[in-house]
């Protein structure tokens, strides 16, 4: 006499695999299930890391980038450096020499703004006080903020850098 589980596993041996319409419709619900996975994520990511760059022009921005790696190189042989500080809607920035002692501008101008668009963007005159601090009052959004700092003087001074606002309005340097 055979053994039941023989004829079982002979008759499931013997049946081909037949493709359906629900077998068709599960492996098209899991190609594009997927696509758009991977999508979202590559979407997430996108938002979530690399703020980007924005210029209106980059065959002209090309144009000049020697003379400004040049323009950087000496400022930084110089030894300035340039201290941030946001709170209370007040934005203060000191440029100082590497003995740490003020440097003084004839005028002071900033370009604040998003790093994605250019919608919120500012220009601001920030007005100079005895010590070399100069400040404006400005309210900022929670967020991540970018700024240019354009000053003319004896020597052009330029600098960029980016900070955090939290939810307490405070700017942090990233």
């Amino acid at each position: 006499m055979a053994n039941p589980n023989e004829t079982q596993l002979a008759d499931t041996a013997k049946k081909p695999l037949r493709l359906n319409g629900y077998h068709v419709a599960a492996m098209f619900v899991a190609f594009f299930g997927v696509i758009i996975a991977v999508n979202f994520t590559m979407a997430w990511f996108a938002s979530h890391s690399w703020t980007g760059l924005v210029v209106k022009n980059s065959y002209v921005a090309s144009q000049n980038y020697n003379e400004k790696i040049d323009a950087a190189r000496y400022q930084m042989a110089m030894g300035w450096r340039t201290d941030f500080d946001y709170s209370n809607n007040l934005l203060r920035l000191s440029v100082r020499d590497k003995d740490n002692q003020p440097i003084f501008f004839d005028k002071l101008n900033v370009l604040i703004g998003t790093p994605v668009s250019e919608n919120k963007d500012r220009h601001l005159v920030l007005d100079q006080n005895s010590s070399g601090v100069y400040q404006t009052s400005i309210k900022l959004t929670e967020g991540v903020w970018a700024y240019e700092l354009f000053a003319k003087g004896k020597i052009p001074y330029r600098f960029e850098g980016r900070f955090l606002v939290d939810n307490k309005g405070v700017g942090k340097i990233r």
